[in-house]
């Protein structure tokens, strides 16, 4: 696209916008006239291939990273919408994420690696980030700089999903077209600890348990272990000890999760729509509010560590909200936990493919999603989600003037509107002996609540994709 001639002597522009194949929009300007060299700016960076993957950094809610199906990874600024930097990872990306805690520098398990803030100020630990290949091996970096730390080879099929656990001690689970996962010791330079086998499919989806202190377990009551839980393509919920790699066979309906990104459980059964052939839903995140943040026996059960919830779910353990991406290309919110059967949603549009991934940010301020096919990345920004939010108020709708009368020449009465339709169906006879209809009253937290008992909860979502801000709806009721 050309701006305008530059002048009446002169119809060549001083600039111009063009596309290019690595999916980039570059400006061209001659600020000092076409006999001198034109300048030329990166305005949108773009991905080189279909994207898959994003990763939200777990305690900054401005930064966040994607993976495309091209050896490079992205580290963006969901504030300023702008690219942090770019650099080759060695894998073509399929799946990507942050370590849940920063990793202490080594100079025996991490050679040359001195970490740093993102304003650029040493630290004596850091975050990392993995990238899983489409065609095997995982690549691990610097979650500032992007320097290559460790490269993983015991995969050799894609890795659809990979996720770090938090301390005390640190783990890399991986799960892959192998039809196993494989669990690394982050604290010990990513040594492969265990493989975990059963799987009848390919593993799709995974997520980590809090930390879970047993008195009669084998390392005693301050011995935390950790459960793993995964999905697969043939609809296959199983649990896993990750220290061993082998199957959890106890019911496990009473565990906190660190996260929720499968799409199968009985957390989020009410997401799936009728008709659906169990690949429709891509990806779900929950949102971190309301959610328990660690189990210690040594700390009282009632000062236990949560994410703040609001007061409509203060009363509801665990209550919060949802997010699923799906192959129709849109987003939608649900309340958490989704147990219904048809549950209520709001749904958004953006995406011209398949939505691949979503999350939340740090903050459950934003959500950001990968859009497949099309190559693009979408944030939301949350409204009514977070605690402290103020909700969206909706006002009543006006009750339209009506009269008592004769709908059909006197022999049947029933109520018509000023423009003499009746209920504005715009026909008459219709609604005979209906009582008037009632304004609805505004949707809002109600405190005290519960989401699960009848109430309605709402929340609201301002698309900040590209171009000017636009307000939209959002909420689950149930």
């Amino acid at each position: 696209d050309c701006g305008p001639p530059a002048g009446p002597d002169d119809p060549l522009p001083l600039e111009f916008v063009m596309g290019t194949n690595r999916c980039d929009v570059w400006e061209v300007e001659y600020k000092d006239g076409v006999q001198s060299g034109p300048e030329v700016s990166v305005q949108v960076y773009g991905h080189l291939a279909d994207l898959y993957a994003v990763a939200t950094h777990p305690t900054d809610p401005d930064v966040f990273a994607s993976a495309a199906e091209a050896d490079r990874v992205f580290l963006w600024n969901a504030a300023d919408r702008n690219l942090i930097r770019t650099s080759p990872t060695g894998v073509v990306g399929r799946s990507i994420a942050f370590s849940a805690e920063p990793v202490p520098s080594s100079a025996k398990y991490f050679p040359g690696w001195s970490p740093t803030s993102m304003k650029n100020q040493p630290v004596s630990a850091g975050h990392h980030i993995a990238v899983g290949g489409k065609f095997g091996s995982i690549a691990v970096i610097d979650g500032v700089t992007l320097q290559p730390l460790a490269m993983l080879k015991d995969v050799q099929s894609a890795v659809d999903d990979v996720k770090f656990c938090g301390g005390p001690r640190q783990m890399l689970a991986a799960g892959s077209h192998d039809l196993v996962v494989d669990v690394y010791d982050v604290d010990r330079g990513y040594v492969h600890l265990s493989r975990c086998q059963g799987h009848q499919a390919t593993i799709t989806h995974l997520d980590w348990s809090l930390p879970l202190y047993s008195p009669n377990g084998a390392g005693g009551a301050d011995k935390p272990q950790r459960l793993l839980q995964t999905n697969c393509a043939s609809y296959e919920i199983l649990h896993w000890d990750p220290v061993t790699g082998r199957q959890v066979l106890v019911n496990q309906r009473d565990t906190q999760w660190e996260s929720f990104t499968c799409v199968l459980g009985f957390s989020v059964m009410g997401v799936w729509p009728d008709g659906s052939d169990g690949t429709d839903i891509n990806a779900v995140d929950r949102a971190k509010c309301g959610q328990s943040v660690v189990r210690d026996p040594k700390v009282p059960r009632a000062s236990l560590g949560r994410w703040p919830a609001p007061d409509s779910c203060a009363e509801l353990d665990g209550a919060g909200f949802l997010v699923t991406a799906d192959d129709f290309g849109k987003v939608k919110l649900f309340n958490y936990p989704c147990v219904f059967n048809d549950a209520p949603y709001r749904e958004y549009k953006g995406h011209a493919s398949h939505a691949m991934c979503i999350r939340f940010t740090a903050d459950d301020a934003r959500v950001l999603t990968a859009g497949g096919h099309d190559r693009a990345m979408l944030q939301f920004k949350t409204v009514g989600v977070r605690a402290g939010d103020e909700p969206p108020v909706k006002p009543c709708a006006p009750v339209p003037k009506r009269t008592w009368g004769p709908i059909d020449g006197g022999k049947a009465y029933g109520w018509i509107e000023d423009k003499g339709t009746v209920n504005g169906t715009g026909t008459r006879g219709e609604g005979v002996g209906r009582p008037p209809p009632v304004a609805m009253p505004s949707m809002k937290y109600v405190p005290g609540s519960s989401p699960l008992h009848g109430e309605e909860r709402r929340a609201t979502w301002e698309d900040t994709s590209v171009g000017p801000t636009r307000q939209v709806s959002g909420a689950g009721a149930v």
